[in-house]
């Protein structure tokens, strides 16, 4: 949740609801054990096993997807970090609709 874009209305209402709201508590409500290991993962917790353990099959592959979301968005960080700050798909995007008008 914290690598999601507020500047996206979308993103921000799902930030919102999983950070300040029952985002979470709903998944637990709905009988998915992924509080602690989505918690674990926001304080920096990178490795799959110590996030799952102790969760069901069907939590340990929510909690998988969540973390290969964070690691995919953390490599794009560190590209445009690396990159100087520009972001290479924004560019790209910019580009294209400069191109079609």
């Amino acid at each position: 949740m914290p690598y999601l874009d507020d500047e996206d209305e979308q993103q921000r209402a799902i930030k919102v609801h999983f950070e300040q709201g029952n985002g979470l508590d709903d998944l637990e409500a709905q009988g998915y054990t992924v509080k602690a290991g989505a918690l674990t993962m926001w304080q920096g917790e990178r490795d799959l096993n110590t996030i799952i353990k102790g969760v069901d099959a069907d939590s340990a592959i929510i909690l998988q997807r969540i973390l290969l979301h964070t690691l995919d968005i953390e490599k794009k960080l560190s590209e445009i970090i690396a990159n100087g700050g520009i972001d290479d798909d924004e560019e790209e995007d910019a580009a294209a609709d400069a191109q079609s008008k």
